[in-house]
């Protein structure tokens, strides 16, 4: 065999066996997870967005917001009000680079003391 023919069968095998991810594989470094929470949970009325849906889950909040998957908007718990039965939460986002047009799941978990069944989570814009 020539060497030519030697170094394309080198490099043909290199290349078959070197993975690259699909860009819908790809892992995002902003926090939280794309998707929706796996477990069920009890869903919380949320005021003051339509993109946000929350769930108490066994001693946690967690927060879906409906955005951008390279800019996610990210909540922030302000307060939890137990004699009220209300969550104060903040969206913040960083919108000043390219923003992707799609529309995706991300959830936030937020460690709570107590149960929130009942409770109402109030949403304030800051973005």
């Amino acid at each position: 065999m020539s060497a030519s023919i030697l170094l394309v069968l080198a490099l043909f095998g290199l290349s078959a066996c070197t993975s690259y991810p699909s860009s819908g594989s790809l892992q995002s470094s902003a926090p939280g997870y794309q998707g929706m929470p796996t477990a069920q949970g009890i869903p919380l009325t949320v005021r003051g967005s339509d993109t946000v849906q929350a769930r108490a889950i066994e001693g946690s909040l967690f927060i879906t917001t409906l955005g951008p998957s390279s800019c996610p908007i990210i909540p922030e718990v302000d307060d939890v009000d137990s004699e009220d039965e209300l969550v104060r939460i903040t969206l913040t986002g960083d919108f000043a680079g390219p923003c992707t047009a799609d529309e995706k799941p991300r959830t936030f978990e937020f460690a709570i003391d107590g149960d929130l069944v009942g409770f109402v989570v109030e949403v304030t814009v800051d973005y």
